[in-house]
């Protein structure tokens, strides 16, 4: 007599029928199994998954690796990266350095009210004064700052940068008759003045006119940059 299984109708007293029902069985589970998931769980203790492309190029990693920036390698740390079709980096992520690449940005503000269609805030004041601030959540060991200032004839000033009120950057002085562009490099993060990875921040631009009766200039900076410190080399720090 026969019957049926799934869509075979199989004589089940004939030996040899079942045989070719048990090899149907097996090609149906080799071909489900061929076309679930390869890793539906998996634990990987003390190395890295990475993943290449046909030619055997590692194109992204999880796990423990080092990476090499304009600075140098950073050693081996616990990250994520991507890399491009052309072998780049496009994106990086350590849990010791937070983000790495690209780097996050963060856009300035004036604190002083600026003159009406300037594109810049004046001081005049001799005590530092507050005049572009950002707020951000720190994302990664440093901080790159840029911004172009313009002082009057017959007048100094000084330069820096503050952050959560107990954190200053070094002093850089601002010459008479002069319009220059500056630059900080600060490191924040672990490797710098110790602030945590998560912190929300915020930073000023901070001048005070140190000599003479004129005016200095601050212009509207570009957005500040978050990144690595080893990504950004920085060359001026302070705590």
């Amino acid at each position: 007599m026969a019957n049926t299984t799934d869509r075979y109708r199989v004589d089940t007293s004939n030996p040899q029928v079942r045989m070719e029902e048990r090899v149907r069985q097996l090609e149906r589970q080799v071909s489900d199994l061929q076309s679930s998931r390869g890793i539906r769980q998996s634990v990987v203790s003390g190395g890295r998954i990475r993943v290449t492309n046909d030619d055997g190029d590692e194109v992204a990693r999880v796990g423990e690796g080092s990476w090499v920036g304009p600075g140098g390698s950073s050693g081996l740390e616990r990250l994520i990266w991507i890399r491009t079709g052309s072998g780049s980096l496009r994106f990086v992520a350590s849990a010791e350095s937070g983000m790495v690449w690209p780097p996050t940005r963060a856009p300035w503000y004036p604190v002083l009210p600026a003159a009406a269609g300037n594109t810049w805030v004046d001081v005049t004041s001799g005590s530092f004064t507050s005049t572009h601030r950002t707020i951000y959540t720190q994302a990664a060991d440093a901080v790159r700052a840029r911004f172009t200032i313009g002082v009057d004839a017959a007048t100094t000033g000084e330069l820096r940068l503050e952050s959560a009120g107990p954190h200053q950057s070094v002093v850089l002085p601002l010459p008479a008759s002069s319009i220059d562009d500056y630059q900080f490099d600060w490191w924040l993060g672990p490797d710098g003045v110790g602030v945590v990875l998560g912190t929300e921040l915020s930073i000023d631009i901070q001048v005070r006119r140190t000599g003479g009766a004129g005016t200095i200039h601050v212009h509207q900076p570009p957005p500040l940059m978050i990144t690595d410190n080893l990504m950004i080399e920085a060359s001026t720090t302070g705590a």
